[in-house]
């Protein structure tokens, strides 16, 4: 082969593999997925309007109170309307005030003021989902990139995050062991879903709201996860990235073992304002 042919061949293969090279997306740094997801959920934090959701949720609760004992299941649907305010706090920051309106517990209509004798009523996930990866949280967590996963087919990052040991209580979310991971869309940044796990939740006061809270010491703790599985949803022409699930189960760590469920899912976001007009040979009356 003469020397010719060989410059031919390399110049072939350079071009085949030229368009190959251009096609290849430099990899996020851990730094940079935090930042970008940090400054997205303060855009929803400080843009979302005053919203409400249909949400129709189940719990469940069982107790096995051992040899000799009684085994128990009870559990309840129910349907709601869940709605997510703006406020400021004390110190002028904006925040989010969640509630919750039952309409109806196992298809039957309700008072406006009833509420669902469970201990398992999960707030607060829409307001702090997404709060656990930033940078500025580095003296809280030890943060672990994964590229190039999945999430139900889906292409998606993953950043583990793990609370340190010792953590300073005014600067971190949650002062107690916890750990988690979201699954993160690589071209958005935003988040898809989160878990997380805390094996030393403190369950006294919820398993009050239980028949067989007298078994239990007011310090009693459980081990407590929880998911939540966000999707766009467009907004007064604006695409917020709400939840679309909510899940949890919490086991208690010690005996009579309890175990409860919750997942709620929501539907039909709509904006919580009322637009007036005054319409031309009108006068408002006061």
């Amino acid at each position: 082969m003469t020397r010719l042919q060989l410059k031919l061949i390399a110049a072939a293969l350079f071009a085949i593999t030229l368009p190959l090279r251009a096609q290849q997306t430099p990899q996020p740094t851990l730094d940079e997925v935090l930042t970008r997801v940090a400054a997205n959920f303060h855009t929803y934090v400080t843009s979302i309007p005053n919203i409400y959701a249909e949400e129709q949720l189940t719990t469940n609760m069982d107790n096995k109170l051992g040899i000799g004992g009684a085994n128990s299941s009870r559990g309840a649907a129910a349907d709601s309307i869940y709605s997510l305010r703006h406020e400021t706090s004390p110190d002028g920051k904006p925040r989010l005030v969640e509630s919750r309106e039952l309409k109806s517990i196992d298809h039957k209509p309700v008072a406006a003021d009833a509420k669902l004798q469970t201990p398992v009523m999960e707030v607060d996930i829409f307001s702090y989902g997404a709060s656990f990866l930033s940078p500025a949280l580095a003296v809280c967590y030890d943060y672990k990139l994964k590229i190039n996963q999945h999430l139900q087919k889906r292409p998606a990052l993953i950043v583990e995050y793990t609370a340190k040991r010792f953590m300073k209580r005014s600067a971190c979310p949650v002062f107690e062991p916890h750990s988690g991971r979201a699954f993160i869309d690589p071209d958005t940044m935003q988040v898809l879903r989160m878990e997380q796990t805390r094996p030393e939740h403190p369950v006294g006061d919820i398993l009050k709201a239980t028949p067989f809270h007298s078994q239990f010491e007011d310090d009693a703790t459980g081990t407590w996860t929880w998911a939540v599985d966000y999707a766009p949803v467009e907004l007064d022409g604006k695409t917020f990235w709400l939840p679309k699930t909510i899940s949890a189960t919490t086991t208690t760590n010690h005996t009579p073992t309890v175990h409860w469920s919750f997942l709620a899912t929501y539907r039909n976001y709509h904006l919580l304002t009322v637009k007036s007009k005054v319409l031309p040979g009108y006068t408002v009356q006061k």
